[in-house]
């Protein structure tokens, strides 16, 4: 999950047939080889009530836990499930290494074995070795499709869940077994003797060769600069709705790896117009009474290098402005310019308009606002002074936080009862 920080809701969890511990928050502790610990909280007194150390092999105990709200996820939105699990089949192919503690392209290099020229990159392991694969389905023979099956399996149960370097590592001999394969057979068909009658000798060897090197050098590449934004906007319109114990949390961007890109503040300023929807499901867990109120909200933007203190910028919402000053968050390694506002919540159409004015400032020069090129809603424009509006072809990093509850909620000191928020 991306934030491991929050808590998470459980409902009527079923353990062996058995109901374990209904209506808690839970917690992951910590992950020591089949097992794992989680740390359970009474969502009445915000106590920690009891821990469960679970076998992650036990299929009751770990799958229902740790992907229960898959299910119903995929039965609201069944093609954003779906466009997923084909960006990750995609990905478990592409040359790239994705890191994840430790990166093949950084701390590899300091490894002089890993450095060592026998030791092939994904990108040629992988073009061999699905090049194989390709070889193994048109044999047709029981030996070779046991190694298809091998390959096809890791590939599908590793695409279900996670795309990381290190957990591409077991595939590696089988891409060895394939790659070799592939080689030795189309070697044998490039030899056979000259026919008129065979000129297919050397285009089937081209062919899944080009299907080879396509799959793992292009095809993610391409689909995710062509085509991943617009079947985003098509599939997710209204951006990523989150709903946790104690908040509800809006934003449109994607991962902070794949397309992250910044924007870097002029010496004169600038004005960052960001705009959201609130979702009717949202917006009707309030009263008509808890709607009129004054909520407490949160406003993140992620940001780059500012090198000591805050910039000065304004906050307006739907037209108001703000009386409110910015701090710098940390979470996770990444740097947000934070505002606590209290306003409230949008009208019944559920249009919320955020500008950020960075007014001007020589100290933070260096300071950049994140984007992801990879999602465009067109719901992000910048204004420089002396330059009109122009609507971003990208989404600046953004989210929005609202508390569950009516006043007097805190989204940093909540009342007793109720869950605390991450830092």
């Amino acid at each position: 999950h991306r934030d491991l920080e929050r808590l998470y809701s459980a409902f009527a969890l079923d353990f062996d047939r058995r109901e374990l511990l209904p209506k808690l928050a839970i917690h992951k502790a910590m992950t020591a080889g089949d097992q794992e610990l989680l740390v359970f909280y009474d969502e009445q007194s915000n106590i920690t009530v009891g821990y469960a150390l679970v076998m992650t092999r036990g299929v009751y105990g770990y799958v229902l836990l740790k992907y229960f709200g898959i299910l119903q996820w995929f039965r609201e939105k069944p093609l954003a499930f779906l466009e997923l699990t084909f960006r990750k089949l995609l990905l478990f192919w592409d040359a790239g290494e994705i890191p994840n503690n430790i990166s093949m392209d950084v701390q590899g290099k300091e490894s002089a074995l890993l450095q060592a020229p026998f030791l092939l990159p994904w990108g040629i392991l992988g073009t061999l070795g699905l090049a194989g694969m390709l070889c193994c389905i048109r044999r047709g023979r029981l030996k070779y499709l046991a190694l298809l099956w091998m390959m096809f399996a890791f590939w599908c149960a590793t695409s279900a869940f996670y795309i990381l370097a290190r957990f591409r590592i077991g595939f590696l001999p089988l891409l060895c077994c394939a790659g070799a394969g592939a080689v030795t057979l189309l070697g044998r068909r490039l030899r056979r003797p000259s026919t008129s009658k065979r000129p297919s000798r050397f285009l089937i060897p081209c062919f899944v060769l080009f299907l080879a090197l396509y799959m793992v050098h292009f095809a993610y590449p391409i689909y995710q600069n062509y085509a991943e934004a617009a079947i985003q906007r098509r599939i997710n319109p209204n951006g990523i709705n989150l709903e946790f114990p104690h908040s509800f949390v809006l934003y449109d961007h994607g991962p902070f790896s794949p397309g992250n890109s910044s924007f870097e503040v002029p010496s004169q300023g600038l004005l960052l117009t960001k705009r959201f929807r609130l979702p009717e499901e949202f917006r009707a867990h309030f009263s008509a009474k808890d709607v009129d109120c004054i909520v407490r909200q949160r406003l993140l933007l992620r940001v780059f290098g500012p090198p000591r203190g805050l910039p000065s910028a304004v906050l307006t919402y739907n037209g108001t402005r703000l009386p409110v000053s910015p701090s710098m968050r940390n979470r996770q390694g990444v740097k947000w310019l934070c505002f606590d506002f209290e306003a409230p919540l949008p009208p019944e159409d559920g249009q919320a308009i955020f500008s950020i004015d960075l007014g001007p400032s020589p100290e933070y020069l260096h300071f950049f606002i994140a984007f992801d090129n990879l999602r465009n809603y067109g719901r992000t424009s910048l204004r420089v002074v002396g330059i009109e509006e122009e609507v971003m072809p990208a989404e600046a990093v953004v989210e929005w936080e609202i508390p569950r509850w009516p006043p007097p909620f805190n989204l940093d000191n909540p009342e007793p009862g109720l869950p605390l928020p991450p830092n």
